[in-house]
């Protein structure tokens, strides 16, 4: 199964992408 490499790489993805959007948030203030 490739399913835990492809869970692994979503979530990177999403902490990612979380992490970018907190950023512009602070930035913003």
């Amino acid at each position: 199964m490739i399913y835990p490499v492809v869970s692994e790489i979503f979530f990177s993805a999403y902490f990612k992408v979380t992490a970018y959007h907190h950023i512009l948030m602070i930035a913003r203030i």
